[in-house]
């Protein structure tokens, strides 16, 4: 992979957050690359993932809950927070029990899947990273413009290994927040392009996020 400037920002060099005293056009160490989903078996087909879920929830009554799905998650290298893992379940969990059912996983596994494909096409370089650059085509293609500060600030937020680069999981991290606050705002906003927000709807919003 070769370095680039992080995040994709091609202004003139400026102080690096993450090699004090550099800039955004110096080399930084050398970083493992991250193969893409190597060994969790809800990166594999339909029946891989379906002999999974059997085995793990035959001693829950047919369910599988956030650890469960959270150790499943981050094998292969991978770092799903309990919180992102939270998130995918309440996704796809109708009955709002904190837990999934067969048919519930299979739409998640599908979600995931979908994400994965999208992650991997935008993976140019097919080393399981999405430079800045990439990761603003993916934001684009959702219909989703933010400015440049904006954008720095949420890769800082979501560059959780400080790179300069997404893994999948920093992906799919990134892709539940902005969603969950495109919600909150249109929630607010009412069709328009901007929202007022008294102090306890800003607290509602950002409660809402966590």
């Amino acid at each position: 992979m070769s370095y680039q400037p992080p995040y994709g920002y091609a202004s003139s060099p400026q102080a690096s957050p993450y090699f004090p005293g550099g800039n955004y056009y110096s080399t930084p160490p050398p970083i493992p690359q991250q193969q893409p989903f190597q060994t969790s078996p809800l990166f594999g087909t339909e029946q891989e993932a379906v002999q999974w879920f059997r085995a793990v929830s035959s001693s829950s009554g047919g369910y599988i809950s956030v650890p469960q799905l959270q150790s499943a998650l981050s094998q292969g290298g991978m770092n799903f927070s309990y919180a992102t893992t939270e998130r995918l379940i309440s996704m796809f969990d109708a009955n709002l029990d904190g837990a999934i059912d067969f048919t519930e996983f299979q739409e998640l596994h599908r979600y995931i899947l979908s994400m994965r494909g999208g992650f991997s096409q935008r993976d140019t370089s097919r080393d399981g990273l999405l430079e800045g650059n990439e990761v603003r085509m993916a934001l684009s293609a959702n219909f989703y413009q933010v400015d440049d500060n904006t954008f720095q600030t949420l890769m800082r937020k979501f560059d959780r290994r400080k790179r300069g680069s997404l893994g999948f999981d920093d992906y799919i991290e990134l892709s539940l927040f902005v969603g969950k606050a495109n919600d909150a705002f249109k929630a607010q906003s009412q069709g328009k392009a901007s929202a007022t927000f008294s102090f306890s709807s800003f607290l509602s919003a950002g409660a809402s996020l966590l």
